[in-house]
């Protein structure tokens, strides 16, 4: 039987709460770098449901989202560790994690996007590209201002949309502070969970934490990096790097 492989972008940080997920859990398995525009041969491959990666791929299935790998790595793990506490308190942690997922990673996304995607074009193209296959490289090259105006079309980029993003993201980690207040080291229950990892991966892009694998190679443009650095003090982003050190 073959390792499962991890479809993914390699700076993408939905990508990272997936390859964490595989880390925690033990899961052995191969990095598969796509870039966007090329990996859609591989959705029309294994016939996903959508174009978003990541995705797990086994010898008998494939498993696509972030959610979904979480129900999947607790099934498979290798050391014992699971994401998905039992009862009450894993509906509580679905719950957290869906708000996570649904509103701060996409506005992670949009934020740092509607800087770069506008006026640093060719780092993003960089970015996007890291890791990847010399013919993926080329394809992107060659599709990349085709590939930029989708881009921005689809998530909605642009100037004000940037700060419109901020704004949402300082009322999220208001959000996770109060829920932090009382000390608890964990979002549900005592033990490291789902929520808490989507919190980390999805958040912790923004203070770029030493312990986030492509931590050499994340980049915050300068007017984020100006909001970002103010966020570092919160007590939320505090707690998120506390889980890197120790979870990561």
């Amino acid at each position: 039987m073959s390792k499962p492989a991890l479809y993914m972008f390699a700076i993408s940080h939905y990508c990272e709460k997936g390859r964490w997920t595989l880390d925690y859990t033990g899961i052995e398995h191969d990095i598969k770098y796509v870039a966007p525009g090329p990996h859609f041969r591989l959705v029309k491959k294994f016939k996903l449901p959508g174009s978003s990666v990541p995705y797990v791929v086994t010898d008998h299935e494939v498993v696509h989202g972030t959610g979904d790998i979480i129900d999947w790595a607790d099934k498979h793990t290798s050391n014992g560790k699971t994401l998905t506490p039992a009862g009450e308190q894993g509906d509580q942690s679905r719950e957290i994690e869906k708000r996570i997922d649904d509103v701060i990673g996409v506005h992670v996304r949009r934020a740092f996007y509607s800087e770069m995607l506008i006026e640093d074009p060719g780092r993003v193209k960089k970015m996007l590209t890291h890791n990847v296959s010399l013919a993926q490289k080329l394809i992107v090259n060659a599709i990349f201002p085709k590939l930029r105006k989708i881009m921005i079309k689809r998530m909605d980029i642009g100037s004000a949309q940037g700060l419109e993003s901020i704004q949402i993201l300082e009322k999220e980690i208001a959000w996770l502070d109060e829920l932090l207040a009382d000390g608890r080291p964990f979002l549900v229950g005592d033990t490291f969970s789902r929520a808490d990892l989507s919190a980390a991966a999805l958040l912790g892009r923004t203070i770029q934490p030493p312990q986030h694998p492509f931590y050499d190679h994340l980049y915050t443009p300068p007017k984020l990096k100006a909001v970002t650095s103010e966020w570092r003090s919160r007590p939320s982003l505090q707690w998120i790097s506390k889980l890197y050190e120790q979870y990561r």
